[in-house]
């Protein structure tokens, strides 16, 4: 093409590779894009200071919805006009200046699941927005803020809400450790006193407060029954063992004023969550009275409060001398079976156990009946009636002895834990998602601020005050948003991977479209894109190139006629993929001369296909035009699974 002479008029500017004048609409203002940046800038601010709150132990959920109906209007398009309020529950919080006007937005507040209340946000007197009949006031911006806000709102709600009923069970077992009948002490890793709760007292003769720091030893004397001579002290044995401790059934408790009790007790090492063992706990209880029909007594109590303690809960008894097994009703009804459907029986069991968990779980019960534990825990899927897997939680606890400590007899639980299952990959996943969420947030943002800025820095080195600054903000403005059309695209999957080719390139060829439509031009634009699917890091380079080349045939390629082609390619080819574009507009006369660039666009070609290891190449097809052609090698393509409704489909549009 030969460049044009050409007036400038109102509407139209000269461009050096048209003859005719071609229409741009007047682009956004600097303060206007400077008004949208501080809007996104006030939004990110409320979910800053939501997250803030969310994360601190000390603030309540009450102190959470009431600040927020303060923060939220100042993101609202007018916030001095703006109000808010939430309703969770019976509870109604409202900003100071809130009242009911028509101008309001209702947005149900979801925890868990099920709506819980209301976020409701207005403006407390008719906006300029609104129109002169009074029609919805709120842009789209706003109802998703609005949106996004009450999602927030639920998902901290039901953490909190999690975080104080742990709290409440803490207390509670607190309450339960000071309540039990049985004594309890606790030491610390030289074996001194900790702490001891009021059966432990009574039985020791000391307080808790008398005994903290002396060592276990002399606040617990015990004695053989038989013999009368001192057993060792049991926090000291566990600690050097680092393992349970039970005492002999012969064990006498010596109490501080002489008295003396029958007693049976275990001692345990505490561990940390690194397996570390910070302390002993004792755990004991008088036996003097009646102590075969107290045991008795015990053992039955135990299985019912195993059964009736905890909904869904399976209780089964094995005695191992005569192998012979008892499961409860709920063991089979919990997995959908008839009480005694299927033998009560070891194999009973493991023909339902998942064949992936069997052998783990036989391994583990077999090493704990040869080792001298007490108890031991397993997880696995077991099979309903239906056929379906349940996630189990199995328990078990030896109760009986030999006199060669042989274990005798087990007793334990099973106990429904697919829920909960459930949540914790539920839980994990969106903990992951939401960290790289917000990582990538945080670097494409910095990114995408450092590509701006490099264009604007090329752009001034190319202009030298030749070129009209709302052409240089008009064409910044277009790659801004090809770039913001990767990023949307994201945001619609939660998937930074998996960017599908057609998608992308059909919203990037349809925005210039309407950008640079001229009034009296029929430009038909075609687009075909295999199964292609790119991840980020290459989607905004391919993405500004997209824009580089489709923004010159838009702009130069039809400048001396009334309609025209362009056909966009994406497909993979030659161990890579080929992007092309083909118009058949007025040409160029001189396609060496597009190897050795000396305009702005074009350099950025050349440095956008050199940044994605590409090769590039230009044409004049048969039925005249220019052809742009590039092609990247295969690690461009991130996956080339199943297409989105785009890919592998031919688009026809017209300007």
């Amino acid at each position: 093409m030969e460049e044009p002479n050409t007036q400038n008029k109102p509407g139209r500017k000269p461009d050096k590779w048209s003859s005719q004048p071609v229409y741009a609409p007047d682009p956004k203002s600097q303060q206007e894009l400077m008004k949208e940046l501080t809007e996104r800038n006030k939004e990110l601010q409320l979910f800053f200071r939501l997250s803030e709150m969310a994360g601190s132990a000390e603030v309540t959920l009450n102190e959470i919805y009431q600040e927020l109906t303060r923060i939220i209007p100042e993101s609202w398009q007018y916030p001095d006009l703006a109000c808010a309020r939430i309703i969770m529950g019976d509870i109604d919080f409202r900003s100071d200046n809130f009242r009911e006007t028509p101008w309001m937005l209702k947005v149900p507040v979801f925890v868990d699941g099920a709506e819980s209340g209301i976020l409701e946000v207005g403006y407390t007197k008719k906006p300029p927005s609104a129109g002169p009949d009074d029609k919805d006031p709120f842009i789209p911006e706003e109802k998703k803020l609005a949106g996004a806000v009450a999602a927030q709102i639920g998902q901290i709600t039901g953490r909190i809400q999690l975080r104080e009923a742990l709290r409440e069970r803490e207390h509670k077992l607190e309450t339960t450790l000071r309540s039990i009948g049985d004594g309890v002490i606790s030491t610390d890793t030289r074996g001194r006193v900790t702490a001891m709760n009021p059966v432990a007292e009574e039985l020791c003769g000391w307080t808790e407060a008398e005994a903290a720091g002396r060592p276990l030893g002399e606040v617990f004397r015990i004695v053989d029954a038989r013999t009368r001579e001192s057993v060792p002290d049991p926090a000291l044995e566990v600690l050097e063992k680092e393992k349970v401790l039970a005492l002999s059934n012969h064990t006498t408790l010596i109490s501080r004023d002489g008295r003396e009790y029958q007693i049976a007790d275990t001692a345990a090492p505490i561990r940390n969550r690194l397996s570390v063992i910070t302390g002993v706990v004792l755990v004991f209880s008088d036996v003097t009275e009646n102590y075969a029909i107290r045991e008795e007594l015990r053992k039955s109590q135990e299985r019912l409060d195993l059964a009736m303690s905890v909904e869904n809960v399976g209780l089964w008894d094995w005695d191992l001398r005569t192998n012979e097994t008892f499961f409860d009703d709920r063991y089979f009804t919990m997995a959908g079976y008839r009480p005694k459907e299927f033998p009560q029986t070891f194999k009973g069991w493991a023909d339902r156990v998942h064949p992936d968990d069997l052998e783990a779980t036989s391994g583990l019960i077999r090493n704990f009946l040869g080792s001298e534990s007490e108890s031991y825990v397993a997880e696995f899927r077991f099979r309903t009636k239906q056929g379906d897997w349940m996630w189990i939680k199995g328990k078990g606890q030896i109760v009986e002895r030999g006199d060669d400590g042989t274990p005798l007899r087990l007793i334990g639980t099973h106990t429904d834990i697919t829920e909960r299952k459930k949540f914790e990959e539920a839980l994990r996943r969106n903990l992951e998602e939401k960290n790289i969420l917000l990582s990538e947030i945080h670097h494409r943002v910095k990114n995408n601020m450092a590509v701006i800025c490099s264009l604007l820095a090329l752009q001034s080195d190319f202009a030298h005050g030749k070129i009209n600054p709302e052409t240089i903000l008009q064409d910044l403005q277009t790659r801004i948003m090809s770039m913001a059309w990767v990023h949307e695209l994201v945001y619609e999957s939660n998937d930074f991977t998996r960017i599908p080719s057609g998608k992308l390139i059909d919203r990037v060829t349809g925005y210039l479209r309407n950008h640079y439509k001229p009034d009296d031009k029929e430009i038909l634009v075609k687009i075909r894109s295999g199964d292609l699917f790119l991840d980020m890091n290459r989607s905004v380079p391919l993405t500004l190139f997209v824009n580089e080349v489709l923004t010159n045939a838009f702009k130069h390629a039809f400048c001396d006629r009334k309609q025209g082609t362009i056909e966009v390619t994406l497909e993979k080819r030659e161990k890579g993929i080929t992007f092309s574009v083909k118009d058949d507009g007025v040409g160029v006369p001189d396609l060496e001369r597009l190897n050795r660039p000396d305009s702005f666009g074009y350099t950025i070609i050349h440095g956008l296909v050199s940044q994605l290891r590409g090769k590039l190449a230009f044409s004049t097809p048969p039925e005249g035009g220019l052809q742009v052609e590039a092609w990247f090698p295969g690690e461009t393509i991130r996956d080339m699974a199943a297409a989105g409704p785009h890919s592998g489909e031919e688009s026809e549009n017209e300007a």
